[in-house]
């Protein structure tokens, strides 16, 4: 029987890891909301709403985009939908279909969330790192991924790459 206890090491990264992604998201969160009125959330549908404007996107590519599963991209966007942020509109393409489109307030709010989390994610994130540090997350981000997309690719029988942005 192999041990799968993490050494004190390990154990020292992950909670500093746990720790990191808890603050980091919570003041990100703050600060997505104070100025621009949108939630983490939000964003991560909001964005890729933002590239395909006016189009707009189907609901399937939008949880594609964010890696979500299909309920929860189904809740998010019933509560986008009641603030008034996206509207559902028939895909001309396929008349059962629907597609997500930004209305003119989701429009701003996106355009505002933007440069709000970009502006948040260099005060938080890569001031406190030098130029090495940045590298090293980089590479050790890109690790972790590249491991986590194997993983899925053995479980779905399918080669499963995540977006390198």
């Amino acid at each position: 029987m192999t041990d799968d206890r993490l050494s004190d090491t390990q154990r020292a990264a992950w909670v500093a890891y746990l720790d990191l992604s808890r603050v980091f998201f919570t003041e990100l969160e703050r600060d997505l909301q104070r100025v621009a009125s949108v939630s983490v959330a939000e964003y991560e549908l909001l964005a890729p709403l933002l590239a395909q404007h006016p189009e707009g996107l189907r609901p399937s590519q939008l949880g594609a985009a964010a890696d979500w599963d299909t309920s929860r991209v189904s809740h998010q966007l019933r509560r986008m939908e009641r603030r008034g942020l996206i509207q559902r509109v028939r895909d001309p393409e396929n008349a059962r279909a629907k597609i997500v489109a930004l209305t003119d307030l989701g429009l701003t709010a996106a355009r505002a969330a933007v440069p709000a989390l970009e502006g948040s994610v260099r005060t938080l994130l890569f001031d406190p790192l030098d130029d090495q540090q940045t590298d090293a997350l980089q590479s050790l981000s890109r690790a972790v991924l590249d491991a986590l997309a194997s993983r899925r690719s053995q479980e779905a029988g399918a080669v499963v790459e995540f977006p390198r942005i």
